[in-house]
């Protein structure tokens, strides 16, 4: 399976996002957006890193995985219009961060 479908298939299956994370004392939980426990780690980094890769965020990676390999096919091809692709996906995954 290619990367972009695992993500995909994980994140479907996942409580929708965003999550974010409450660092006060271990272990440290991630919530889910009506602010249900999610996860507990005993590292704030940990909790951090699980927080930000919620559902949504792991679809827009997913969708940068394809764009980057529609640009290699393109490049390939010698089309023009690679960048237009990656770079629309970037912008798309940087609007969660």
């Amino acid at each position: 399976m290619k990367a972009a479908e695992t993500l995909r298939e994980l994140a479907g299956a996942a409580t929708p996002g965003p999550w974010h994370s409450h660092i006060s004392m271990r272990p440290y939980t991630v919530y889910g957006p009506d602010d249900n426990d999610l996860a507990r780690a005993w590292e704030d980094a940990d909790a951090a890193y699980i927080a930000a890769m919620s559902p949504d965020f792991a679809l827009r990676l997913a969708d940068l995985i394809d764009a980057a390999e529609d640009v290699d096919g393109e490049y390939h091809g010698r089309s023009r219009g690679w960048h237009k692709h990656l770079h629309a996906a970037l912008a798309a995954l940087e609007s969660l961060t």
